[in-house]
C-alpha cells in the first residue's frame, strides 16, 4: 500500500495557487503508469465540473500485488473503500469526493478531491485500515512513524 496527497496552496493562510505548475508522477514499473500536470492557469481543470471542481486537495491511495488479485480479494478491497467512503460522506466527518477502481489486475486505486488536507487524509488512514481488515484480517493500527 502507498498514497501520494497534493495540497495546491495554502488555504488556511489564505495564499491561493494561482501561479506555477506541478507534475506529478507515478509508477509501478510495466504495471501502472501515470502523469499529469496541473497549470495554475488552467481554469479549466482547476474549477470545472469535470476536473477539481475548485478542489485544491488531491490524494491517491493505492494496493499493488506482485501477482494478480483473485476476482474476490479485488472485490473485497473496492467494497472495503466504497463502504469507507460512503460512511465518511454519510457522517460528514470527511467532505471529500472519491472513487475506486481497479485499473490492473494486481492494483486497486482511490482517488480524492477535497478542500483541506485534513479530510483527505482521514479518508486515506480510514481506508487503509479497512483494506488491511478485508485483506489480512488485521487490526487497525497506524504505523508508530504517525504518532511522532
Amino acid at each position: 500500500m502507498g498514497w501520494d496527497l497534493l495540497a495546491l496552496g495554502l488555504p488556511a493562510a489564505g495564499q491561493p495557487f494561482d501561479a506555477g505548475r506541478y507534475r506529478q508522477h507515478l509508477e509501478w514499473p510495466g504495471v501502472w503508469l501515470e502523469r499529469g500536470l496541473v497549470d495554475a492557469d488552467d481554469a479549466l481543470l482547476m474549477d470545472g465540473p469535470l476536473g477539481m471542481a475548485g478542489r485544491r486537495v488531491l490524494a491517491t491511495l493505492w494496493f499493488a500485488s506482485g501477482t494478480p488479485l483473485t476476482p474476490a480479494r479485488r472485490d473485497a478491497l473496492l467494497e472495503a473503500a466504497r463502504d469507507a467512503t460512503a460512511e465518511a460522506a454519510a457522517e460528514a466527518a470527511l467532505p471529500v469526493s472519491a472513487g475506486s477502481t481497479s485499473p490492473q489486475p494486481g492494483l486497486v486505486v482511490l482517488r480524492a478531491l477535497a478542500d483541506r488536507v485534513e479530510p483527505a487524509m482521514g479518508l486515506l488512514q480510514r481506508v487503509r485500515a479497512a483494506w488491511r481488515v478485508a485483506v489480512w484480517g488485521l487490526a487497525d493500527v497506524a504505523p508508530r512513524v504517525w504518532r511522532t
